[in-house]
């Protein structure tokens, strides 16, 4: 196994275009079940994140939403429906994912990008590693837990 980005990266994960809705999003998050989905626009070039919890958040009133950190308030008070959640996206359902993505500090790295420091990136950032060509914004697939320990699980189960 090489000791590179390369060989662990996912090269055609699911990706989103920049013009998309919150509303054809929807459908993919639940189908994908992956927390993060790359932005990418028509150049292949790299533009954000989007990501399930962004969703969440969204479907929150934007007074909870704007509290950050591991202390939520406390909504027991607050009595919400399913269909009023769904009214809820129904209102937000066409707004870009532009105006919701991750720009900033986004893990990247290259395919020549040793596997030791995507394992760090993984484990600091808690979020998947974005693989770009190098010098670039050019997408060319994401590193995710899941990923690196399949590739882990291969090479065990091809030496047995």
């Amino acid at each position: 196994m090489s000791a590179n980005c390369s060989s662990i990266m996912i090269a055609e994960p699911r990706i989103l275009h920049p013009k998309m809705t919150i509303k054809e999003v929807f459908p993919i998050i639940r189908q994908v079940g992956t927390r993060f989905l790359p932005v990418v626009d028509d150049a292949g070039d790299f533009v954000g994140t989007f990501s399930s919890m962004t969703l969440i958040k969204l479907l929150l009133p934007s007074s909870v939403s704007i509290k950050e950190g591991k202390n939520p308030f406390d909504l027991m008070f607050m009595q919400t429906t399913l269909d009023e959640l769904g009214e809820r996206l129904q209102e937000i359902g066409d707004s870009l994912i532009t105006d919701h993505i991750f720009t900033d500090d986004v893990p990247t790295c290259t395919p020549q990008t040793s596997i030791m420091e995507a394992l760090n990136l993984l484990y600091h950032y808690h979020y998947h590693v974005v693989v770009l060509a190098p010098n670039s914004r050019q997408f060319l697939g994401v590193i995710t837990v899941k990923g690196v320990l399949d590739s882990i699980h291969a090479t065990v189960r091809d030496e047995e």
